[in-house]
């Protein structure tokens, strides 16, 4: 999407000074209508008396209602609006205030340091914005019966993200990722369709879909000569279905697959949710010889005293940290803290989201196991997975 060019903006800090700076700069980029509130509850009051507005330029830090706070407002009063944050705060508190503001809808363009500079502003307001709305419309709203004619049509689908050896670059694998191939939206990914799934209590129908034909696929590579495991993701409430490793059992069967070529992947934040104790169900699939994932480790606040409880067989590294590691600390730490984390459990470790050569030779020297993501391949239809192993090797 294009930069933004905003008709109205909102600036909002206890310091008069830093306000009319700001708003100096801001004139001078050209927005033609602009105020100012010196906290966020005199900002709340210019929303309500004057409506939304296209850019707020807010200061995190401010005596009695602070930027945090606000954002509760804006969320309500103008939701439209992008954010430019002030602060001096370190990058972890902004990273949090962003995560804050993401999670109630609103379009963060950056974080400024103090004292703000023309060309600091200029430059959020130049670069293209990503993550506000569309020009487009948005697509139609997904209904029961179109899901149900997608079941009943075979319209979900499967691709295959390799999992590759990072020492050697073998090929040891492959990740089911489910897709709807809809013939008149085109092809929906997970993120679009998933939620009316729920809604419509589904969940455990699209399971079934991608455990046989993710089975069913596997044991025909295997035919073709190709040794390789499959991993299948699964909701964490599916772990309260006694019936899940006989499920399984019958598929391989049907495939003349062994147990032990699946492995299972359950995320750790949906794991932590979850309701319903996971153990047993958890302990007969190893009792099978079937794989235990917890995957976007990092990301749900795991103790160890809950993975050393879990026969987990693998840790998955969340990709957020994992794209990150190569230029901040933070995400190293945690991608490195993982890695030995997973040794010392004696677990497989798989970085996800290894997106270029620098990501997996850095996966590569801190010693992770295996690697997927874009710079290994996209994804692979089940049929052409054996023929991109060949021509890969």
């Amino acid at each position: 999407m294009s930069a933004i060019a905003p008709r109205s903006a909102l600036v909002v800090d206890d310091d008069d000074f830093v306000r009319r700076v700001v708003m100096q700069i801001l004139q001078r980029q050209g927005v033609p209508e602009l105020r100012s509130a010196s906290d966020g509850v005199q900002a709340a009051d210019v929303l309500r008396r004057y409506g939304g507005v296209d850019l707020i330029v807010c200061d995190l830090m401010m005596p009695g209602s602070d930027g945090l706070e606000l954002m509760h407002d804006i969320a309500h009063l103008s939701p439209g609006s992008h954010l430019v944050l002030m602060s001096g705060a370190d990058e972890r508190v902004l990273r949090a205030a962003r995560d804050v503001a993401a999670g109630r809808g609103l379009h963060v363009l950056g974080s400024l340091a103090k004292p703000v500079t023309p060309a600091a502003l200029a430059a959020l307001l130049q670069a293209p914005d990503h993550n506000g709305p569309t020009d487009s419309a948005a697509p139609p709203a997904i209904d029961d019966a179109e899901l149900r004619q997608a079941f009943e049509a075979g319209q979900f689908r499967l691709r295959m993200q390799p999992q590759v050896q990072l020492t050697t670059g073998r090929v040891i694998g492959a990740e089911a990722l489910v897709y709807w191939q809809s013939p008149t939206r085109g092809i929906v990914e997970p993120l679009r369709f998933l939620p009316a799934i729920e809604r419509a209590g589904w969940t455990d129908r699209l399971a079934d879909v991608v455990l046989h034909t993710a089975i069913a696929s596997c044991g025909e590579w295997r035919r073709q000569g190709l040794d390789a495991r499959v991993s299948i993701n699964f909701e964490a409430s599916t772990l309260s279905d006694r019936q899940l490793p006989q499920r399984i059992l019958d598929a391989c069967r049907a495939a003349d697959l062994a147990p032990s070529r699946i492995t299972v992947e359950i995320t750790e934040g949906g794991l932590l949710d979850s309701r319903h104790d996971p153990l047993e169900v958890m302990a007969r699939l190893r009792l099978r010889e079937i794989g235990l994932s917890i995957d976007d480790f990092g990301t749900g606040w795991s103790t160890l005293e809950r993975l050393q409880k879990l026969p987990f067989t693998e840790l998955k590294l969340d990709r957020q940290f994992v794209s990150r590691a190569l230029h901040d600390e933070q995400a190293r730490a945690i991608v490195e803290a993982g890695i030995g984390l997973a040794k010392r459990l004696g677990l497989r470790s798989v970085a996800e989201g290894v997106a270029s050569a620098a990501d997996y030779a850095l996966m590569s020297d801190l010693g992770c196991d295996f690697a997927q993501g874009y710079h290994i391949a996209r994804g692979v239809a089940p049929e052409q997975f054996p023929h991109w192993v060949a021509s890969r090797h």
